[in-house]
């Protein structure tokens, strides 16, 4: 990435790219602006649900760990569908398709993906210490399973 306008990125649910090519690490290697990663454990894919894509989330940690080492950060949260990171529609007509899991843990799931991905962009953008801080160490609220990473 060459654009110097671009000074950071986040990614929401993030795709390692088509499964049918199999891994493709060296799609990331050359990205070395700031990272933000967020995911979790149920964050399959909802376009091709019978697919190993469509039983875990794991598949989504791909692209954290082929970014090289450096500013970049992971935010998985154990629970966590699709949509709680495309809004967190708890209701609707999404909602009968959601996991029990996901819903019930929405508040939380949100809470936290709000206050880190605001702190990543007042760290990247405005240069935020305390923001830098905060990113430094697990965001409070993490359950037992949920995992922060950085670098």
């Amino acid at each position: 990435m060459s654009d110097p306008r671009v000074r950071a990125f986040a990614a929401f649910s993030p795709s390692p790219g088509d499964e049918r090519l199999g891994p493709r690490p060296a799609a990331f290697s050359d990205l070395w602006r700031p990272l933000l990663c967020l995911t979790g454990s149920l964050d399959t894919d909802p376009l091709n649900p019978g697919s190993p894509r469509g039983q875990s989330g794991a598949w989504r940690r791909a692209v954290y760990d082929a970014v090289p080492s450096g500013d970049k950060a992971e935010l998985w949260l154990d629970g966590a569908d699709h949509m709680s990171f495309g809004g967190n529609p708890i209701t609707g007509p999404w909602a009968a398709r959601r996991p029990a899991t996901a819903v019930q843990q929405a508040d939380r799931h949100h809470a936290l993906i709000s206050t880190v991905s605001a702190d990543w962009w007042r760290a990247q953008l405005m240069d935020d210490a305390a923001a830098r801080v905060r990113l430094s160490a697990p965001p409070a609220g993490l359950g037992p399973q949920d995992e922060w990473r950085r670098g």
